[in-house]
């Protein structure tokens, strides 16, 4: 599915489009998705949503982990890196960062925060953004995730399945 197709860069907008899609007779016969888009919470650990991908056999052959994208806060990076160790987590498994909020920071400002992040993560791929407005085609289908690479720099990345929640925070699911 094209940014254009999506509604231009708006990710919610994109993913209203993917659900619409998923109910038009093509794909509802076939049972085919375009692709599946997992948000979890800015305090959820990525490594055990990604394992989910491999320990099944069944799974692995049937979907394909594109990337792991993470949204930091350009006026808030360093509190949140130092208050809540998923933050950190987060910054450092990431494919992609988008850094938001440039527009509320001086020029000299993002670039120390480029710096943090590159200094926790020197492969994954920066985008800046304002109001989360960003070219999907930098974020959907990239083909960035890589095992062998995630596995260099964690090797009992597969083995991370426990995980725990935050008693106080809650989900809701919502059908149509």
């Amino acid at each position: 599915m094209a940014a254009a197709e999506c509604g231009g860069n708006d990710v919610r907008v994109c993913v209203a489009g993917l659900e619409n899609r998923r109910r038009e007779p093509r794909h509802v016969d076939s049972g085919q998705l375009d692709a599946i888009l997992i948000e979890t919470t800015g305090l959820a650990d990525p490594a055990p949503v990604a394992s989910v991908f491999f320990v099944s056999d069944k799974v692995r052959a049937g979907v394909r982990l594109d990337s792991f994208v993470t949204v930091v806060d350009a006026v808030n990076l360093e509190q949140n890196l130092s208050q809540n160790h998923e933050a950190y987590e987060q910054v450092t498994f990431a494919d992609i960062t988008l850094i938001n909020k440039t527009d509320l920071v001086s020029k000299e400002d993002l670039q120390r925060v480029e710096a943090r992040i590159r200094a926790l993560n020197p492969l994954t791929r920066i985008y800046y953004t304002a109001h989360g407005v960003v070219d999907l085609a930098n974020i959907l289908d990239v083909g960035a995730f890589e095992l062998e690479a995630k596995l260099e720099v964690d090797p009992k990345f597969l083995d991370d399945l426990e995980h725990e929640h935050d008693p106080e925070i809650g989900s809701i699911v919502m059908q149509s």
